[in-house]
């Protein structure tokens, strides 16, 4: 998963699809992680602005 301009902050962040007690019981639920942004993540996006314009 790739947001748009990036996350704002590091670190894991957990997703569901409803209510927590719920969804945790029947599997419903994951954890991602945001990693800092490192320099060739930002020269691959402005490479990629650049070729699309």
């Amino acid at each position: 998963m790739e947001l748009q301009g990036g996350a704002s902050c590091p670190g894991d962040y957990l997703y569901r699809s409803g209510s927590l007690r719920w969804d945790v019981e029947s599997g419903m639920w994951g954890i991602f992680r945001v990693a800092k942004s490192t320099l060739l993540c930002k020269c691959k996006n402005i490479f990629q602005r650049i070729f699309e314009k």
